[in-house]
């Protein structure tokens, strides 16, 4: 599986890159899918509603989702770093922009939009209450009860997993458990969402900062089809760098 550049639309600011593309099997042999990412917000209380693309705006956000919104996205993956100080309270802003936007899960013309979203190294920050109880946060936050250290989902066919920060090292063990359920072994691409850049992929600051210790590279090296989204860097996807495909491919 390939991708070039022009299977990605931009939107590009700040610390936030906002970005929606279509992704495509081997000929165009599957259905397209429309995905929003946007990475390492930073919400604190505080934020403001202006789009002025500052560190932790509510405004880029909220922008960013209308932009997937207008594009009907099928999906909108966030890849950690929620809250800037692992506080509930910053979270409960994420889920209130979301549902302001998406109420319902919904888009305008009511077509389904899924929210894929884990937890970051900020958003378990121990000076936080988040993570004292992540499931509990979650919730309140998000009103879903869906919150485990890894979870899977489908969308239009195509498998998700997303991993919240720490537990990219059980990667393997729940991909080996799920493959034949999510289909990984067939030719249709799909995606693991975790907050660290996969080892030896995309750019990472002096040398390694930001990589994962390993494990999700190896995993996911064994699948030409994955597609791996990942954040913590602050580095735009608009930069060549953030986009590796070797074994896979990581953005």
């Amino acid at each position: 599986m390939a991708f070039s550049r022009k299977d990605f639309l931009f939107g590009i600011g700040g610390l936030t890159a906002a970005s929606a593309f279509r992704a495509y099997g081997e000929a165009a042999a599957f259905p397209p899918i429309r995905i929003g990412a946007v990475s390492d917000i930073h919400f604190r209380e505080k934020g403001g509603e202006a789009v002025d693309f500052r560190y932790g705006s509510h405004g880029a956000f909220r922008a960013a989702l209308e932009y997937f919104r207008d594009r009907k996205a099928d999906a909108v993956t966030v890849t950690g770093d929620m809250a800037d100080a692992g506080k509930v309270a910053q979270l409960e802003i994420v889920g209130r922009i979301w549902r302001e936007v998406f109420p319902g899960d919904r888009r305008p013309d009511g077509g389904h939009v899924e929210p894929l979203f884990i937890y970051g190294n900020h958003d378990v920050f121990k000076a936080g209450d988040i993570a004292s109880d992540k499931a509990g946060a979650w919730k309140r936050a998000f009103g879903r009860d869906n919150w485990a250290p890894i979870y899977s989902a489908k969308v239009n066919g195509y498998a998700f997993i997303c991993v919240s920060w720490g537990y990219e090292k059980k990667l393997p063990d729940y991909v080996r458990a799920h493959e034949r359920e999510l289909g990984l072994r067939e030719p249709r691409p799909f995606f693991v969402l975790q907050h660290p850049i996969p080892k030896g992929t995309v750019f990472a600051h002096s040398g390694t900062w930001g990589e994962d210790k390993g494990a999700v590279t190896a995993c996911l090296s064994q699948y030409p089809n994955a597609v791996s989204l990942s954040g913590h860097t602050h580095m735009a996807c608009s930069d060549d760098r953030e986009i590796w495909q070797g074994a896979f491919t990581a953005i």
